[in-house]
């Protein structure tokens, strides 16, 4: 799913302009495909597939917003984050879909394009992130309800805030090192060692998100099966949950796939089909993926309406002893 500096599918071009100052950054560059019928096709559906998914996130950013939270009998749910993880993948994929459109079209633009790369990496790694928060808060939340006010499950939460502690750490670190090889690229300097071992740093984080994304879902599968004594206990919004995690599950198994394939042993590299073939799988997964958490959100902010609701409904006020004697006596005057 992740977008990366396309060195082999751009040529540059000696154009400068009056102005130009030398510098390779200002230097002309165009964004161009092999001549083959088959590539070109392989980026259309690309970026087809690219287009529906950043469509599909803006009507989920849509659906975010109109959750509401509902404070008293339900579980927090971690909304804000949920927003900002879906605008950091809007962002990403509209620029992933622009350079697929530029290089369709074979647009002449600066090397100072580059930009858009390093911004939608630190976009999709941030979205990354804020979704493994989300499924971690998610979690908590179940199993806060499950030990019924007890402290049974406090070490666990401790667990996944060090491990989304440590993998925000190593995106920050995987960020620079992306950023370092992109500049280093276009200053045609040799690569430093941050700038070498981001393939390594790469490949690392795509099999440690898989891993993560593994115990997420036994979690997910555990709250779901411990869920549905209570009346408000959101067992619904727990299924959608899991089919949530199943996909987010596919979505981290297919990275740490490439990753170890093409970025951990630098063996081979990866063939251009692989574009559509990422591309349906990211699809697919982010769509069914935020389709879940969505649900589960909704329906627990159903189900915490519903229980405020029933709570105002039979809930009596504290009425002092001898006002109740006087209001029996006027009961009974009245009758």
């Amino acid at each position: 799913m992740n977008m990366q500096y396309p060195t082999n599918m751009i040529r540059r071009r000696a154009l400068y302009d009056f102005h130009d100052t030398g510098s390779p950054w200002n230097e002309d560059t165009t964004l161009s495909l092999p001549a083959e019928d088959h590539i070109r096709a392989y980026y259309i559906a690309s970026v087809a597939l690219n287009i529906l998914t950043l469509l599909a996130l803006l009507g989920f950013l849509v659906w975010g917003c109109l959750i509401r939270q509902v404070r008293r009998g339900s579980v927090s749910l971690p909304l804000m984050a949920l927003q900002f993880s879906i605008g950091s993948f809007i962002i990403y994929e509209f620029l992933t879909a622009l350079f697929l459109l530029f290089t369709i079209i074979g647009v002449t633009v600066k090397q100072s394009f580059v930009i858009m790369f390093m911004i939608g990496h630190v976009f999709y790694a941030t979205g990354l992130v804020l979704l493994f928060y989300i499924f971690y808060e998610l979690i908590q939340r179940y199993l806060e309800r499950i030990a019924a006010g007890g402290k049974t499950f406090v070490p666990v939460a401790i667990v996944h805030w060090t491990i989304v502690s440590l993998l925000g750490i190593l995106s920050v670190v995987e960020c620079v090192a992306y950023i370092v090889r992109l500049v280093e690229s276009i200053d045609s300097k040799s690569y430093s060692l941050l700038a070498r071992n981001w393939t390594k740093l790469y490949g690392t984080q795509n099999v440690i998100c898989w891993l993560m994304a593994l115990e997420i879902l036994i979690w997910v599968c555990f709250v779901t099966a411990k869920s549905g004594a209570h009346r408000f206990s959101a067992r619904t919004g727990a299924i959608f949950l899991t089919a949530g995690a199943i996909f987010f599950f596919i979505l981290n198994f297919s990275s740490a796939v490439v990753a170890i394939r093409y970025y951990l042993e630098e063996k081979y590299v990866a063939p251009i089909y692989m574009n559509v073939v990422n591309s349906t799988i990211a699809f697919v997964s982010v769509v069914c993926a935020y389709t879940g958490i969505l649900s589960c959100c909704t329906q627990c902010q159903k189900i915490g309406a519903e229980y405020l609701s029933s709570s105002q409904q039979y809930a009596r006020p504290l009425v002092p002893y001898h006002l109740q004697q006087y209001d029996d006596r006027d009961d009974s005057a009245d009758d």
